[in-house]
């Protein structure tokens, strides 16, 4: 089953805020991501759709902060953009996800070196494994989403 998601999480509890987006013509359902988190998720398998981010740009004013995530395991697509008091502060993309070499049995060496993309083809007969991707590196930028509740909402929605 592939997962596709495209949605702003921000810090709030859910049972706290209804979040109404004025003249907008992007649908989004509103969930709680976990007990201090909500997420405003594009509901099927949306176009990602660069209205999404003027959207969180409103929210981070509102709210603080705000962070657009992307998620398409159909083409190997992963996106998180930060953002505070109306501006955009940090991207993450695939470019920037890192990677733990594998071991012999194929099982990732979670305590040996990290490596960035870049590096990975000086290791020619050596295997890889994504060790943070662009969500989990933009919710520990963010410091304010768990990528644990965030994944598993993910997988909920194929």
């Amino acid at each position: 089953m592939s997962y596709v998601l495209e949605g702003i999480v921000f810090p709030k509890n859910e049972s706290e805020v209804r979040v109404t987006i004025p003249d907008s013509t992007i649908d989004f359902d509103q969930f709680a991501l976990d007990d201090n988190n909500v997420i405003l998720a594009r509901p099927g398998r949306p176009q990602f759709d660069e209205a999404v981010c003027e959207v969180a740009v409103d929210i981070s004013k509102v709210f603080g902060e705000a962070m657009v995530v992307r998620w398409d395991d159909r083409i190997g697509f992963r996106e998180s953009r930060v953002y505070r008091g109306g501006f955009l502060t940090h991207s993450f993309s695939v470019d920037n996800e890192l990677y733990v070499m594998l071991d012999d049995d194929g099982m990732p060496l979670r305590d040996g070196n990290i490596f960035e993309e870049s590096e990975l083809d000086e290791y020619e007969n050596d295997e890889f494994e994504v060790y943070q991707n662009a969500l989990e590196l933009g919710c520990e930028n963010a410091g304010f989403c768990s990528w644990v509740a965030l994944h598993s909402f993910i997988q909920r929605q194929g």
